[in-house]
């Protein structure tokens, strides 16, 4: 007494639609395993940025205020080309809030996934906060944009800071 071939037949079927199932299934947990990652990485990302924001509030406005009170007007503030570290300064022990333009580093979460950090400085005016100026303002706005692999747009945090806080 063997199988015969319909009953083959409703076997094959069965194991097809197990099989369909299984795929359907595994692709779900696949689909719902990236996207919490991607939500964890998008919050680390936002935390690793607002850290670097945080180093920036603590340093001079600018090179010409680190020390001392600014005397010669805004052409006495560093020239928009020459935003940037000055020789020999490395993060975190930037000195003003333009040695972060330009400034890039990868790190590392807690959970291995690695960040690459970027962040530029430039100057805007109050009645346009958004957009760099192309000459000296009191007012210099941070973008730090954090990204990784495991998030699909990188994340930017911005931060406008006003020589009148100093």
């Amino acid at each position: 007494m063997g199988i015969g071939r319909a009953e083959l037949l409703i076997l094959l079927g069965a194991i097809a639609i197990f099989g369909r199932y299984s795929l359907t299934i595994n692709a779900a947990r696949y689909n719902n395993d990236f996207r919490i990652i991607a939500c964890e990485s998008q919050t680390v990302a936002a935390s690793i940025a607002d850290g670097v924001i945080e180093t920036a509030v603590t340093k001079g406005f600018d090179e010409a205020t680190v020390s001392t009170i600014l005397s010669g007007g805004l052409t006495s503030l560093t020239e928009p080309n020459l935003l940037g570290a000055e020789s020999g300064e490395v993060y975190p022990d930037f000195d003003d809030i333009d040695d972060f333009d330009g400034f890039t580093m990868s790190d590392t979460a807690v959970n291995g996934i690695q960040f690459e950090i970027t962040s530029t400085v430039g100057y805007v005016s109050e009645d346009d906060p958004v957009n760099l100026q192309s000459d000296q303002t009191y007012l210099k706005r941070l973008n730090v944009t954090v990204s990784s692999e495991f998030i699909p747009e990188p994340v930017t945090i911005s931060r406008v800071f006003s020589y009148y806080n100093y």
